[in-house]
């Protein structure tokens, strides 16, 4: 089921689930025009589940621009932080579905002017089949929902401010993605072309390619393969979970 007109904030279950470090906000998909609810609150229930608090951003979408979206990412990190959720020690992190991913990489690469006095980049991101570029192989309908309003002739300049793989830096935290190869909604290169700038820019990243599987998965995986036992290794090495 998909959602959308909620009002934006983060949807916290139980503020005192999950026993361990850290502190994940999710970010469902939805092209940039619905949330997608599988991808929101059984992700932040498993995470609780293995000793990772977590809760789903309700971020708002089209015709929103994607500034506004932004800031409420950066709004709600910072949030997470300050302890409005409940004291969290360790890193706060992000992990995004599709647009979601996308989000969660715009975060991740914020720059100075959208981050703003007193506010920093996540500590770690995950991706999960996440559209990155909107210049290159780019998701049609995303990419009309983040430029909706924007002149014709500043679209393009604007798309490739709106790339991730463009904005990847020196400081960008670690990253997970992963994919499938035969991933019919957003390709596969959305991912590689990630890991190939962050690997240029010396930043840490672990990616997975499965062989198969739909887009829009969620918790479900590609058949045969389990993405989220690589990934819960990988975010307690970054910090997260039981010490």
């Amino acid at each position: 089921m998909a959602l959308a007109g909620r009002s934006p904030g983060l949807r916290v279950s139980d503020p005192q689930a999950g026993d361990g470090r850290g502190f994940v906000v999710v970010l469902p998909g939805g092209g940039y025009r619905e949330l997608a609810d599988h991808e929101g609150p059984p992700v932040a229930e498993w995470l609780e589940q293995v000793g990772i608090r977590a809760a789903v951003l309700d971020y708002t979408v089209n015709p929103a621009p994607v500034a506004t979206v932004l800031d409420e990412v950066l709004t709600a990190v910072t949030d997470v932080r300050a302890g409005r959720y409940g004291a969290v020690e360790g890193p706060v992190g992000v992990l995004g579905f599709s647009a979601g991913g996308h989000l969660a990489g715009l975060a991740a690469t914020a720059t100075a002017d959208e981050l703003g006095p007193g506010r920093r980049r996540p500590d770690a991101a995950v991706l999960a089949y996440p559209l990155v570029s909107m210049t290159e192989r780019a998701h049609g309908a995303s990419r009309d929902s983040l430029l909706d309003g924007i002149p014709p002739g500043e679209r393009e300049a604007r798309a490739r401010e709106l790339s991730v793989e463009r904005r990847v830096d020196a400081l960008t935290p670690p990253m997970f993605a992963w994919h499938t190869a035969d991933d019919p909604g957003v390709s596969a290169n959305h991912s590689l072309l990630l890991a190939q700038n962050m690997v240029d820019c010396g930043r840490e990243i672990e990616l997975h390619v499965y062989p198969h599987g739909a887009h829009g998965l969620g918790l479900a995986g590609p058949p045969g393969y389990e993405w989220r036992e690589g990934c819960l290794f990988w975010l307690r090495a970054q910090g997260f979970g039981q010490p």
